[in-house]
């Protein structure tokens, strides 16, 4: 078994809910967010986001929304036209603990 040294530095929650992507390309699209962390997330969209591309992401933290700006950083297939992406989130350190504060409590 070939062991992969884990590079994430910051706790990640399993989750699955609803974000909104908007690039300066396309109309603005629902994609299925996968996990979240403060620095973070995967989402799975038959949309294309392009890699090392910044675009807008909202999230809905059930008792609020917030606005991110962000990065596609990789890319897998999944199957058909439906795709795994990696999204960096390149927002303020506010943002980021907001975001911080979300994942604590559903860690807990």
């Amino acid at each position: 078994m070939i062991k992969v040294k884990e590079r994430r530095q910051k706790r990640r929650v399993w989750t699955a809910f609803p974000v909104y992507c908007k690039t300066k390309m396309q109309k603005g699209f629902f994609a299925i967010s996968k996990d979240l962390s403060e620095t973070g997330t995967r989402v799975m969209s038959n949309h294309l986001l392009p890699l090392n591309r910044y675009f807008n992401i909202e999230i809905n933290l059930i008792d609020s929304r917030i606005r991110l700006k962000a990065k596609t950083i990789w890319r897998k297939e999944v199957g058909g036209k439906v795709k795994d992406f990696g999204i960096k989130f390149t927002s303020s350190d506010k943002e980021r603990k907001i975001i911080a504060s979300f994942v604590s409590a559903l860690d807990n």
